[in-house]
């Protein structure tokens, strides 16, 4: 008689590892820029060549409309350095010619985060070098919808409900389906921050039920990958 088989949950794999980078990821520049939106940011990344063009040491970006109606985007660097020189030789001169053509006079002074973990699950290759400039946002659409960060704090719970919520996940070793992203690090202030980047929230709210409950959620209108910095040799 022959045995019987374990039912399909069993046979299909928690995750994969994560992408293997051939840096460490140490910073993370976030913006959380009043009055500007799609357009304004896109005429930006269309005035600095990027995607498909990455400055030297920028890992990835992830952006969208915040919940507070500000544009929020996150730019992780492999180090302070190289987010600091892009912004200062390149990026503001950009900036400032834009903000040259409307009445908008917003702040754009990044945030400075230093990043202490970060991984990229398989599913971010999808959005590796992705060039298009079209306001439907196809960059992200891949699922049918646009990915959700979720954004975790000193304001929304305790960092170690946060490490919990996460070892249960089995990261940083392997990365659950569904995960694009995950980061963790401290404020410029002294306090924490995470950013997990789901596939959607259903997904998320399966695999850490708190997080999902009390982050603050940003749909992502673009996400960008250099794939430069993934080692192929690895995967």
């Amino acid at each position: 008689m022959p045995m019987a088989l374990p039912n399909d949950s069993i046979l299909r794999p928690i995750g994969l590892a994560p992408l293997p980078l051939t840096g460490t990821p140490r910073s993370c520049s976030r913006f959380e820029i009043e009055l500007i939106g799609w357009e304004f940011y896109d005429s930006v990344m269309r005035g600095l060549g990027f995607p498909p063009r990455f400055p030297d040491g920028h890992v990835c970006q992830f952006t969208g409309p915040h919940e507070n109606g500000c544009w929020f985007m996150a730019n992780v660097w492999l180090s302070r350095e190289h987010s600091e020189r892009f912004f200062r030789d390149e990026a503001i001169p950009v900036f400032q010619q834009e903000l040259t053509k409307s009445d908008l006079r917003p702040d754009i002074e990044p945030d400075t985060l230093v990043v202490e973990s970060f991984v990229l699950g398989s599913d971010a290759m999808h959005f590796r070098m992705t060039g298009d400039h079209d306001t439907g946002g196809a960059a992200v659409k891949r699922f049918g919808h646009s990915p959700l960060l979720l954004a975790s704090g000193d304001a929304t719970l305790s960092i170690d409900d946060y490490d919990a919520a996460v070892a249960a996940l089995a990261l940083p070793d392997v990365v659950p389906p569904g995960l694009i992203a995950q980061m963790r690090g401290r404020t410029g202030g002294g306090g924490w921050f995470s950013y997990d980047v789901w596939q959607d929230i259903e997904t998320a709210a399966r695999a850490t039920p708190l997080i999902a409950a009390t982050a603050r959620r940003v749909p992502m209108r673009r996400i960008a990958i250099n794939e430069e910095l993934i080692d192929s040799g690895g995967r």
